[in-house]
């Protein structure tokens, strides 16, 4: 099991490096996999153990924290997370120290970046800049109310059940008089959680609970045995409101307008758009500035632009891009290519489906790379072959998708070619995996199944092909499916765009070609 990816996993997730192993083995070596399974499986709290039933003595004494965190103490996650920033390069950075607490930092940081007007990753962050930055955070969350509410620790000034709340008016020169003089305890171990405070009681804890409950979402807004960041505390800091949705549709498909002028002009790119197949809201995908919250599926980052060269189809743009999480903590460059930040046409009033129902011979999945060739040329997944499993008839059976309408472009299909002379994979038994769990593997020289018994020719097969052999189609589901997750997440934005990693001394080259060396060009991590 490769060492680094053992040591990533326990420092993203706190598991025991034994117990990390056995993640990455059920996960096939992805250590993106490997995350997914953990935290999708209801993983330990890597943070500590939380009390079932504190006392009430025990819960600082402000009606934010329960909205916020339950009837529980702040993790330790949170409460240890302040607003400190990296050094030299990465000097606009915050430091994240473990994880939980991302989409709050990643929405600072995002929304402090483009109050400084996308400056170099090298800038020192001043007292007066962070003090504006929440500020513009917190009169946002007012909403159009007199007064902003701002946050502090009792006692010592360092984390404790005391909390003081100060009422300011809701004036950009107030509130960030008000933050400056208390900007310490923001830059200091717990200033995380007292910006959400500030957020929440700034908003009203009646108006944070009618924007959750607006999408259907629930409260605490930190959720899950890994108290994680949910969508409705990003949006309170990026859009002044608790909601949940960042799609551009409400469940119904009819397209959502709750968002205001008032909102921070951050944009933002999700995994989930990928795993729904709903867009993201119009001006989440197309920001008046480029400026991104990236949502990898588990974990936000953000990205805004250091250079823009060319025009019409061959621009190509340059990225600054920020983890601050170890063990990935790491300040990233790269350039996509076509990359326009001219505004994306909006999505259509209602949702409508698209996907129809298949043909046989259509590509229904990626059963797996070829083994050997991931590990004579690993990260270079454009030169691998891969085993493809073609729409059959027992798809067709369960499949009960409309039919496609006359106007849509046909999709491309595959010839099964000659039976396979070596191992193969029954196709059939391969399509019915879900409910038998039989995989359809039979040795070299059969020609029957020796699960379903069917003879070869009745029951069909996979086929293998080299990336070059596929359609468009397919390469971008391969692309989407063994190439980085972060190149996934701009497509959805960018959806022809290559991705140019860049190295130390000016090295470049495109992500998954022949050239590729994630050691010499590293590949950004969300």
């Amino acid at each position: 099991m490769d060492a680094d990816a053992v040591a990533s996993l326990v420092g993203i997730t706190g598991l025991p490096a034994d117990q990390a192993a056995m993640y990455l083995e059920m996960a096939g070596g992805s250590l993106d996999t490997a995350i997914s399974l953990f935290f999708d499986g209801g993983g330990g709290f890597s943070g500590g153990s939380v009390d079932p039933s504190p006392s009430e003595s025990a819960l600082p004494q402000t009606p934010a924290h329960e909205l916020l965190f339950g009837r529980n103490p702040a993790p330790p996650s949170w409460i240890d997370q302040g607003f400190s920033f990296g050094e030299g390069e990465s000097q606009l950075g915050v430091l994240q120290g473990a994880n939980g607490p991302c989409g709050v930092l990643a929405a600072v940081n995002a929304e402090l970046v483009l109050r400084l007007g996308l400056p170099p990753s090298s800038t020192p962050v001043t007292d007066e800049a962070l003090a504006g930055t929440l500020a513009a955070v917190l009169l946002r969350c007012a909403g159009g109310k007199s007064n902003v509410v701002v946050a502090g620790w009792g006692g010592d000034g360092g984390p404790s059940t005391e909390v003081v709340s100060t009422e300011v008016p809701a004036e950009e020169a107030a509130v960030t008089a008000a933050v400056l003089s208390g900007l310490p305890a923001f830059r200091a171990a717990g200033g995380c959680v007292l910006l959400c405070y500030s957020a929440v009681l700034t908003r009203g804890v009646d108006g944070v609970k009618a924007d959750v409950a607006a999408d259907g979402g629930d409260l605490p807004l930190v959720y899950g045995t890994h108290t994680l960041c949910s969508s409705e505390l990003v949006n309170l800091l990026v859009e002044g409101q608790a909601r949940g949705n960042v799609a551009a549709y409400d469940p119904a498909g009819v397209k959502t307008g709750w968002r205001t002028d008032a909102r921070s002009g951050v944009g933002l790119l999700s995994r989930v758009e990928l795993d729904s197949g709903i867009p993201l809201a119009d001006v989440l995908k197309s920001p008046p500035a480029p400026v991104y919250l990236i949502h990898g599926g588990d974990h936000f980052t953000f990205m805004w632009v250091s250079k823009t060269e060319g025009e019409g189809d061959g621009v190509s743009v340059t990225w600054t891009h920020w983890n601050g999480l170890p063990p990935n903590r790491r300040l990233s460059t790269f350039t996509l290519k076509p990359c326009s930040l001219e505004p994306l046409p909006p999505a259509p009033a209602v949702h409508s489906p698209t996907h129809w129902r298949p043909t046989v011979g259509e590509l229904e999945s990626i059963v797996q790379a070829d083994p050997a060739d991931k590990a004579a040329r690993p990260g270079q997944w454009r030169s691998w072959r891969y085993e493809l499993a073609l729409v059959n008839a027992v798809v067709l059976a369960e499949d009960q998708s409309p039919e496609r309408p006359a106007d849509a472009p046909a999709p491309t299909t595959y010839e099964l070619g000659e039976p396979p002379g070596g191992k193969w994979r029954c196709g059939s038994c391969y399509q019915s995996r879900f409910k038998t769990m039989c995989f359809g593997d039979n040795e070299a020289g059969t020609d029957s199944c020796r699960h379903c018994g069917l003879p070869k020719d009745a029951a069909g097969w996979t086929i293998w092909r080299g990336y070059d052999e596929l359609a468009a189609g397919a390469q971008a589901k391969v692309d989407r499916t063994f190439g980085p997750k972060v190149l996934a997440v701009l497509r959805t934005r960018w959806s022809a765009a290559e991705l140019i990693a860049h190295g130390d001394g000016g090295a470049t080259s495109t992500v998954g070609g022949a050239e590729f060396d994630n050691r010499v060009t590293p590949i950004p991590s969300v």
